[in-house]
This record gives structure tokens, sequence and C-alpha cells, in this order.
């Protein structure tokens, strides 16, 4: 059997005619406020193999000044340090992804204007479980616009797989996945998806069985309309070995904002799509092959819904 959990957000969440008791509520255990984020408010979070929370966000300096924040509490709250990358001659650093190995070492996605005119570059860091910087790599794709990662994951053979937009030389942001060595951040390989050269924005990324790689997105099939778009690649060589795409009725920017993969390889992604009118949570349920087993969509009470994660 196959449980499937879903976190949603609705418009009507704060309508319910249900009675709450504070009993049956979590108790707040602690709350530490620390930077002050831009309102691009990209952040990331995961616990460490000694439930160690780290956060990877941003905090502005100055108006026009923002940097990367890395900070690393303990199960109590307390703040164990803290990290604050600034890039040189950089005005705009954002962290958007974290991943941490079995040795608790920490992976950290970002992207900075690395240099004038380039737009945003990735910028991809490893850390110790002190919070000292390991190995650092810069990506300038080959457009020369916005190049911002959204996810990362680890094999646990020593392989760092970073997905994110990128704009190409004659196209608009494309799927980009890079695998890169865990120890050295020595780059192995790239993969693009591109669709029509409009904009293709993954959104998440996981691993199969087999060697295989996992990357969803929205991906324009027109400029008024975004499709869930799944990709399927080779893990050794980085090839694409197929393709699933997965509309829904009118015109709308269908987004998936997670997946997820269960221990047969059936990949589960959710977002919203539109359904003309508003948008619905949507999920979907794919074999190993990509091939759709069902799709089903949610609506609450008419208003926009829109699922953030999931879970097998």
């Amino acid at each position: 059997k196959v449980v499937i959990a879903v976190a949603i957000c609705s418009a009507n969440l704060f309508t319910t005619s249900a009675q709450f008791n504070n009993s049956t509520l979590a108790a707040k255990l602690w709350e530490h406020t620390t930077g002050t984020p831009d309102t691009i408010d990209w952040s990331s979070s995961a616990l460490d193999g000694s439930g160690n929370l780290i956060v990877v966000g941003n905090t502005m300096v100055t108006t026009n000044n923002t940097d990367m924040l890395i900070t690393k509490y303990a199960t109590d709250g307390t703040v164990l340090w803290q990290v604050q990358y600034d890039h040189t001659n950089n005005n705009r650093d954002y962290g958007v992804a974290v991943a941490i190995d079995a040795s608790d070492d920490i992976y950290v996605a970002g992207t900075s204007i690395v240099s004038s005119g380039n737009g945003y570059d990735w910028v991809i860091q490893k850390y110790d479980d002190g919070g000292t910087l390991v190995w650092e790599e810069q990506y300038n794709g080959p457009g020369s616009s916005y190049d911002v990662p959204t996810d990362m994951v680890l094999d646990g053979a020593g392989a760092l797989y970073v997905v994110g937009a990128s704009y190409g030389t004659t196209s608009l942001s494309d799927y980009c996945t890079r695998k890169y060595s865990a120890s050295n951040g020595t780059f192995i390989w790239e993969a693009r998806y591109d669709y029509t050269s409009l904009l293709d924005i993954p959104a998440a990324i996981t691993l199969g069985s087999s060697a295989r790689v996992y990357v969803t997105g929205g991906s324009a099939s027109s400029f008024s309309n975004w499709d869930f778009a799944t990709v399927k690649y080779n893990a050794t060589t980085g090839a694409q070995i197929t393709v699933t795409r997965n509309s829904s009725s009118g015109l709308g920017l269908d987004h998936p904002t997670a997946l997820a993969k269960d221990l047969y390889d059936n990949i589960y992604v959710t977002g919203a799509a539109t359904n003309g009118t508003h948008y619905d949570i949507k999920t979907v349920k794919f074999d190993e092959e990509l091939n759709t087993v069902w799709s089903v969509t949610w609506d609450n009470v008419g208003l926009d819904d829109q699922a953030n994660s999931i879970g097998v």
C-alpha cells in the first residue's frame, strides 16, 4: 500500500467552521528570528543526523545589498553558527536550496550577481558541519540573463545533483540539471530541457533506482499556457531518456511545486493547474517510465488552491 501526503494552501483555509481544541494542537517548543529577508523570500531547510536544523535564506544588509544567510540551530533552538555570504563586488545573493550528507556536511545552492551584465549565476557551496567552507562552484549559463537553482539532491555515492533555471543562447529559461562530485565540487555533466524556446522552470529533482534522475517543473507551450513537464535522465551520462507533459484544460501557468518517489520508482508530482477560471491542486502519478497512471485535481470552493509539498 502506498500513502501519499500532500500539503495544501487553500483560499478558504481560514473560513472553515471546524472548532479547534488547543489540547489537540502541537505545542511550540521554540522560536528564533534571525536576519531581515528580502521580499524575494527564497529559502530552504533540512535536518542533519543529530536533529540540528540548517536554514538557508537571505538577509538585507542595505537597501540594495542582500547576502546569503546560512544558520545552524541546535534541537533547542540555540544558534550554533551562522554564515553570511557576500560575493565580491556583488549586491544580491540569495540562498535557495540545501542538502545534507551522511557526515553532516552541508550543500547550499544559491544565486548571485557574480559579474555585471550577466544577471544572476548559480553559486554551489559545500560547508563542513562546523560552518567552514569546503568548496564553491559558480555557473554562468550560455545566455546572459538569469540562472537560478531551485533544488538539489545527493545520491549517497558521492554525487550532488542541482537543478535550476538557466537561459540559453537562443531560448528563454531552460531546465538545467548539473552533476558534481560532492567531495570536491568537480563538474561531471550537464543536461538541458527546452520545449519551445520559451520559459521552462524546473521545481524539483529526485533520484530513482537504476541510475535515474527525475526533474519536474512548469514548461511553456505558448506564452499563456504552461504544462507540467517531467524529464527522466541517465544519472551516469546525463542523457535524456524520456519526457512527459501533462496539460490541463484552459490556458494558464500550470506549475508543479514538488515531487516524490515511492519504493517502486513511481513518481508523484503536485502543484497547481488552471481549470480556465482559477487554480486547483493537481497531483499526477507516473510509473517509472513516466507513463501517466492517474491525475487528480482538487478544488475547495471555486477559488485558488495550490499544493506545496508531497510525501510518499
